[in-house]
């Protein structure tokens, strides 16, 4: 992956995560600041909050980039990284795909609507609109197959009410009429596809579900406040959504576009029957909104000075949370540590040889190549134990210093392996006992010393090429815990008494001084 992928998918998790911190504020604030408020004032400041939402990736995460995230973040942290925002995007796609398709089928049938019905016009309903400020009300449409009143279209509104409403008393009509008639003064639909925009984008979020509930159901509490306020008894409407609750077919959910606002049709258990209306369930949405009719103490009048201070609120949330940048601080690491940690036991490193796979322990010195005493072709194995790496640290440097023993010969070619084994145990003069600890499928680094290389001398051509990535297989390995064990070895694939190098054991007759250390650098996070 390129740093400006894994940058990307950074940036993306980072928004994600301030806009969960973004919604949680939101959910505080209609629940607690907004209690006691109007149905309107209460939809003005979530509508508010969705837009801030959706404009939050424009102001948020942080000055990530893909060199620190790899710096901070352990390999199996980006390959989750990775795999939840990939997740996050796919599912997102869909959702609006979902979305547009649903309105794509809202406007086909609106078309049809205009094009085969007939208006409907009462002679009430110039009246009404004009007396709301509505000078060109949408065209009135009676639909048989409607089961119940809706305002659907986006390029061109209409209001579609089931066939029975022609024949309800004329006050039922009107307050049905006028129901949706406040729907559309107040664009209610545009707010529902913000909404449904917003749930889209963020949908692995609960939070947004629950909102974009709430901002359906303070809608249809708006337009009912809305109807009270012309001048019907509370109790009359009420009876008007119980009848048109009551002629809806059981399960029918026709609304093209509701976000939690129908009633909740869920068949329940009642005595003498096994299926019925879930009108008074406490979470049916009708069950709400009658609540609010006949609640005498309801808050129905609407303030601008309420609705400007809960969208000062919302603006001052979506600032704070767009800054929070929760990824760019977690990931900041740690100052780099540098460890040097050296051989610290005779059986911590050994020769094998490769013909017979006899194991050799104790030796004052280790052969790369070509061993001249043993006159043999050598693997060398080298432990390194008790290593102060925490699990998921960022390994940034390793590498394995050696002390020459002998003037340098050819120009060997070797290859460094490390054990996939964090508690591997110290070597024992047992047959192939360092060859049977790697399978030949683990990550190699390939290694070519110089001639820099001197008796008793520490050399730039006496160190290892970087070994990082061997160190951090190891160090993302499930069972790698601080303190942990490193075995590598050293091979080469030819063998020639011209051709070698030979290193300081522990052993050695200088002492455990010039035994292989092992220097790591590394940032924990």
């Amino acid at each position: 992956m390129s740093n400006g992928q894994l940058a990307y998918y950074a940036w993306l998790f980072d928004c994600g995560l301030d806009a969960a911190l973004f919604l949680a504020s939101l959910h505080l604030l209609y629940g607690v600041a907004l209690k006691g408020v109007s149905a309107r004032d209460r939809h003005f400041v979530l509508l508010v909050g969705f837009a801030a939402l959706l404009g939050l990736p424009l102001v948020s995460g942080g000055a990530l980039t893909g060199v620190s995230i790899k710096d901070a973040m352990p390999a199996i942290g980006v390959a989750v990284l990775k795999t939840l925002t990939t997740v996050w995007m796919i599912g997102a796609a869909l959702l609006l795909l979902q979305h547009a398709l649903r309105i794509f089928r809202m406007e086909l049938q609106t078309h049809r609507l205009v094009r085969d019905r007939t208006p409907w016009s009462p002679g009430f309903y110039q009246a009404l609109a004009a007396q709301f400020g509505i000078a060109r009300p949408p065209v009135l449409i009676v639909d048989s197959e409607a089961s119940s009143a809706s305002i659907q279209g986006v390029r061109r509104q209409v209001i579609r009410v089931g066939g029975d409403v022609a024949e309800l008393p004329v006050e039922q009509q009107m307050q049905i009429v006028l129901h949706e008639l406040q729907h559309f003064k107040r664009r209610d639909l545009q707010t529902t596809i913000l909404a449904r925009l917003a749930v889209a984008v963020y949908w692995p979020i609960p939070m947004v579900w629950w909102l974009a509930g709430r901002l359906a159901l303070e809608s249809e509490r708006a337009c009912d406040d809305a109807v009270l306020a012309a001048g019907y008894a509370p109790r009359d409407y009420a009876e008007t959504l119980i009848s048109a609750f009551e002629r809806q077919p059981l399960g029918d959910q026709r609304g093209l576009l509701a976000l939690s606002a129908t009633p909740s049709r869920r068949p329940v258990d009642t005595p003498g029957r096994r299926s019925g209306r879930s009108l008074w369930r406490p979470e049916s949405t009708l069950h709400s909104r009658l609540i609010s009719i006949i609640s005498p103490r309801r808050q129905r009048r609407s303030y601008a000075s309420c609705r400007a201070a809960g969208a000062g609120a919302v603006a001052l949330a979506a600032v704070v949370c767009a800054d929070a940048n929760l990824l760019a601080r977690s990931l900041t690491p740690s100052e780099p540590v540098l460890i040097r940690q050296a051989v610290a036991t005779t059986s911590d490193d050994a020769e094998e040889n490769v013909a017979t796979g006899e194991v050799m322990v104790a030796s004052r010195d280790l052969d790369f190549s070509y061993d001249k005493q043993q006159e043999m072709h050598p693997l060398v194995g080298i432990r390194f134990c008790d290593l102060p790496i925490p699990r998921g640290a960022r390994i940034r440097s390793a590498r394995i210093v050696f002390v020459g023993d002998e003037l340098p010969a050819g120009s060997p070619e070797l290859s460094i392996a490390c054990q996939q084994d964090p508690e591997a145990r110290t070597f024992l003069k047992l047959p192939h006992d360092i060859s049977r600890r790697f399978t030949g499928d683990e990550a190699r680094i390939g290694w070519r010393p110089g001639s820099d290389w001197y008796e008793n001398s520490r050399t730039s051509d006496s160190v290892t090429p970087e070994l990082r990535d061997l160190v951090q297989e190891l160090v993302d390995h499930p069972r790698w815990r601080e303190k942990g064990t490193i075995v590598f070895g050293i091979s080469s694939r030819t063998s020639s008494p011209d051709t070698y190098r030979e290193t300081a054991s522990f052993e050695h007759e200088l002492g455990p001084e010039v035994a292989p250390v092992l220097e790591v650098e590394f940032q924990a996070f």
